[in-house]
């Protein structure tokens, strides 16, 4: 089992066990000869996979909702009603929310193989999600997930760029599960394009805790058994969750989460399992919120030992890995762009070499060069048709005029530090600070107005670009 592999495997099921919370058109080509574009890292609407807890499936996109409903949805026991007063708790969204999240998963694993230690790192990893609640049908709400932008932080340079490629692949994943009106995922349809995550998809939202179809109050238990396939790997989970307060749509939880192995055990492509033991245990709080998608907040810890006697080069030898994991989902943002922001219709994408005019300035989008800019701070101007390219890709462009103050410039530069995020000074610019997405603007006369964090929180990552989650990196610039 590679190391890269074994990382996201402990990754994978480490935060099911966590977060049990919770076509684009080929532009046209210029008659200017310019380099082909690069790949996008996924290509949306192509292809539809149909993922029960151990089979993928792979057809054509439907032209109306076509789930196949779940072999396994999860069997909710309530174990006690709690206090009075009790009522029925069901979600009541309305179609077109949007809410766009950020989620953080913690990982320190040490794994020995014949009792040689084969890894000991630590991995953090942030990634963006935009969640929509698509239509309102008979059976409960369509929501769809769409994965963005990501960064991966470890305590070895190996280990964070072999995790930040294969976290570049998950962009533009898109999760559509059909939800009842308690929360119970009836069916999930899944288009991805990236082998390298298998299904994590389907097992997160597989992981997804429902309310019991029973009247309850403050201080109800209940208790979730399903099943997640992650990688191929079937566990079995079971979740016990506690009503803690209620205060309007707000539900405050607290949640008990035990993982095993299915019945299966473990296949490994490539390996030879003799027998597997999984323990997985974690503890965590959320706020569930029954007008949104996703929880209000959550967040939670646990604990994880797997144990596997295999086949390696002929010989019998003993996998020990354990592990510890964190989960975070802080409250999203619910509130969209911010007030002020200017919206713009972009009609061409074109790859040109040289110097290129824009209708607003900064631009917003339009025509660019073959390269993108990388993101990150810059103390120089940079050029705006690579920045454009970058846009397209997802990124965010704050500039800022050069006499801007200094405890603003510090700002600034911690903005710099998010994913798809490019700061630069822009001479002539005619706001002290300027905030550009691809088609979305807004000026600002402070880099402390809080407008700014929110028009970040909105965009980065780009849910309304033409290539969201591409690469942000990897072109020209060196930024500080």
């Amino acid at each position: 089992m590679n190391r890269p592999s074994a990382l996201l495997l402990a990754l994978l099921l480490a935060a099911s066990a966590c977060s049990s919370q919770a076509t684009e058109e080929e532009p046209e080509t210029s008659t200017t000869t310019a380099p082909a574009e690069e790949q996008p890292t996924s290509t949306l609407g192509t292809t539809t996979t149909t993922l029960t807890p151990a089979t993928t499936t792979t057809t054509e996109p439907p032209t109306e909702w076509d789930f196949s409903p779940s072999e396994t949805p999860p069997l909710v026991t309530l174990l006690e009603p709690g206090s009075e007063p009790r009522e029925v708790r069901v979600y009541s969204m309305t179609k077109g929310t949007l809410t766009q999240s950020s989620m953080r998963f913690g990982l320190s694993i040490v794994q020995l193989v014949g009792g040689l230690s084969t890894i000991d790192v630590v991995t953090v990893v942030d990634l963006e999600m935009l969640v929509e609640v698509t239509d309102v049908v008979p059976e409960g709400y369509v929501i769809t997930s769409t994965f963005g932008a990501s960064r991966v932080s470890a305590s070895d340079t190996a280990t964070e760029e072999s995790l930040n490629l294969a976290y570049s692949s998950l962009a533009g994943t898109t999760t559509t599960q059909l939800t009842s009106p308690t929360g119970q995922v009836l069916a999930v349809a899944v288009n991805q394009q990236s082998g390298d995550f298998g299904d994590i998809t389907a097992g997160l939202a597989g992981s997804v805790a429902p309310f019991p179809a029973e009247p309850i109050g403050i201080g109800a238990r209940w208790e979730v058994v399903g099943q997640i396939a992650t990688q191929g790997i079937v566990v079995v989970q079971t979740s016990t969750i506690t009503l803690l307060d209620i205060e309007g749509s707000l539900l405050t939880v607290e949640i008990e989460t035990v993982q095993e192995l299915g019945p299966d055990g473990m296949e490994i492509p490539g390996v030879e399992v003799i027998d597997a033991r999984l323990s997985s245990i974690s503890f965590g709080e959320a706020v569930w919120d029954l007008s949104q998608p996703i929880p209000g907040s959550a967040s939670s810890e646990g604990v994880q030992t797997l144990v596997l006697n295999l086949v390696l080069d002929g010989e019998e030898a003993t996998l020990d890995q354990n592990s510890t994991a964190s989960f975070e989902l802080p409250s999203p943002a619910h509130l969209g762009a911010p007030e002020g922001t200017q919206s713009f219709d972009i009609t061409e994408r074109t790859h040109f070499e040289g110097t290129l005019e824009y209708a607003q300035d900064p631009p917003v989008g339009g025509n660019h060069n073959p390269v993108w800019q990388n993101c990150g701070f810059y103390d120089e101007p940079v050029a705006r048709e690579s920045v454009v390219h970058s846009l397209e890709h997802g990124a965010v462009w704050i500039t800022f005029a050069p006499d801007v103050a200094a405890d603003e410039l510090e700002a600034l530069r911690e903005f710099a530090q998010t994913p798809f995020v490019l700061v630069s000074p822009y001479p002539g610019l005619d706001s002290p600070v300027v905030a550009s997405a691809w088609g979305v603007q807004l000026r600002l006369d402070s880099a402390l107005d809080p407008r700014l964090a929110q028009f970040v929180d909105w965009f980065a990552g780009g849910p309304q670009s033409p290539e969201p989650g591409a690469a942000c990196s990897g072109g020209i610039g060196d930024p500080g």
